[in-house]
């Protein structure tokens, strides 16, 4: 099943991402729009000027792997 397009945008927060291809290891927040990784903060977004019903997952204490299944 495909991620529908024109979907409200997800910010998972605070999970420890692993991504080796982007020498990525620690924690972060992670920013999709319509099903792709638009951007990723370790200082985190300001979610006011995120427009569209966010949708949040706390990934406090998860390990984030992009492309992992």
């Amino acid at each position: 099943m495909s991620p529908a397009m024109n979907e409200n945008p997800l910010l998972i927060k605070g999970g420890h991402v692993v991504d080796p291809a982007n020498s990525l290891d620690g924690v972060f927040d992670i920013l999709v729009f319509d099903g792709k990784i638009a951007e990723i903060s370790s200082s985190g977004f300001d979610t006011p000027k995120i427009s569209g019903k966010l949708r949040i997952i706390d990934a406090y204490d998860a390990y984030v792997a992009p492309g992992v299944v």
